[in-house]
């Protein structure tokens, strides 16, 4: 490392290159220190922290998954589901050349037992009855009851008992 003493006015007619490999320290108010390094290779995001001692971000993977992030995510999952079922039943509605009639005759040619077809029919209104029942507790939130962490969770378990049973009285008509 070699170490210089430079006049300001010198040092403002550096061109860019030279500044960068200068290490500017200012020793008096006219003078001065300067070290030349050699330039850093680029170093990426993670040698950087690692040289710099600094600690990753955690995966997910580390965390205990709650209530409240499941409730989301299933929330937001429930939505493509019933976005998707919409969009089926439309353009198939659009495209097909048979009538609802049709698609009941062919789901009674399976002979399925009342067993099979209620966990059938629950599986296709599980969604909706969660996006539904997840819908109506984000709603009272709105109304600003409900807003602790008790009342979350209370929320919560509400949302997921009214979405069995919501389901389960669908599946059995």
């Amino acid at each position: 490392m070699l170490t210089l003493s430079m006049n300001i006015h010198n040092l403002i007619r550096l061109n860019a290159f030279q500044r960068n490999l200068l290490r500017v320290q200012l020793v008096s108010f006219r003078y001065l220190k300067i070290k030349i390094e050699p330039p850093r290779k680029k170093e990426t995001h993670g040698t950087k922290n690692r040289r710099l001692g600094r600690f990753f971000a955690p995966s997910l993977t580390v965390y205990r998954p709650q209530l409240t992030s499941v409730l989301s995510i299933s929330n937001r999952a429930s939505s493509l589901l019933v976005t998707m079922y919409t969009w089926g039943l439309g353009i198939g509605a659009l495209i097909s050349s048979h009538d609802n009639a049709h698609f009941v005759t062919m789901l009674d040619g399976l002979q399925m037992s009342s067993a099979s077809l209620f966990i059938l029919k629950f599986m296709i209104a599980f969604p909706f009855a969660y996006h539904c029942c997840a819908s109506v507790r984000v709603l009272t939130w709105e109304t600003g009851n409900f807003l602790s962490l008790k009342g979350i969770y209370l929320t919560g378990y509400i949302a997921i008992a009214a979405t069995i049973l919501t389901a389960a009285g669908l599946a059995s008509l």
